[in-house]
């Protein structure tokens, strides 16, 4: 059963450093209709001001870094590839804008994956880091992870670069 809240896009923003980043949730209708398609990705995409970043919820949780004005989205599935995915953000960080300070957020991990995530910054020394909104607080997402395919049900993840 899809409630009617989990039928319409859910959009919230967050600041990742001096960037405000946009989060959409939305349902591979709503997807369809906005012509979004999902961004392929291995171990982090550099995002462009006024570019964004969608997969499936299938790929959480997701981590986004940023440096001055520059954004890094990448997706972490087992809490064994967190290692290799925060290692390759921070390095194409330390790239791009070396003098600037990196931060790193995690979105929709579960307890094991955030704590992995944040253990393994620590040791980065990356000092502004942090993991919110577990999966768990959006059922229908759990859902949609764990193979109902409503079209209608929120399974997708946006990640808009401000401008």
């Amino acid at each position: 059963m899809v409630h009617y809240k989990e039928t319409t896009m859910y959009m919230y923003s967050v600041p990742v450093g001096h960037l405000q980043i946009a989060v959409e949730i939305m349902s591979s209708r709503e997807a369809e209709e906005h012509d979004f398609s999902q961004t392929p990705v291995k171990n982090g995409k550099l995002i462009k001001p006024g570019d964004a970043f969608m997969t499936s919820v299938k790929n959480c949780p997701i981590v986004i870094a940023t440096a001055g004005s520059k954004m890094m989205v990448a997706h972490t599935k087992r809490a064994g590839t967190i290692n290799t995915v925060t290692t390759s953000v921070i390095k194409a960080m330390k790239r791009k804008k070396s003098g600037d300070r990196i931060v790193m957020c995690m979105q929709f991990g579960d307890k094991a994956l955030e704590s992995a995530f944040v253990e393994r910054l620590l040791r980065a020394r990356i000092w502004h880091s942090w993991a919110m909104l577990s999966l768990n607080g959006f059922p229908a997402l759990i859902r949609a992870r764990d193979g109902d395919d409503n079209p209608d049900q929120w399974s997708l993840i946006r990640i808009r670069h401000s401008i």
